[in-house]
């Protein structure tokens, strides 16, 4: 049984109506994305992409991470290079 369910019984029910809140926020976040286009316009076009890229898939999710999971920085150095390899390369863990 997965840990919300056991912990929280509320939330086997509420399931639905999370996942449907998590699409809307990431729709909303997907749509945000391209706002601070217009204020990069003189950059190149790599320069434009790489840092909402960094921030989309590198720094967002680690802070999401610290915010979420009780104590992240003990659990990150027990896993093995091959998850770590898995989760950062392909989304995959």
């Amino acid at each position: 049984m997965h840990y919300l369910s056991r912990n929280f019984p509320k939330f086997r029910v509420m399931g639905p109506f999370i996942g449907i809140f998590l699409h809307v926020v990431g729709g909303f976040a997907a749509g945000r994305f391209y706002i601070p286009m217009n204020i990069v316009k003189k950059w190149s076009w790599e320069s434009a992409r790489i840092v909402p890229g960094f921030a989309a898939w590198i720094l967002i999710p680690f802070i999401i991470a610290l915010l979420t999971v009780p104590d992240i920085m003990d659990v990150l150095p027990e896993t093995t290079r091959s998850m770590r390899h898995w989760t950062y390369f392909w989304s995959v863990g």
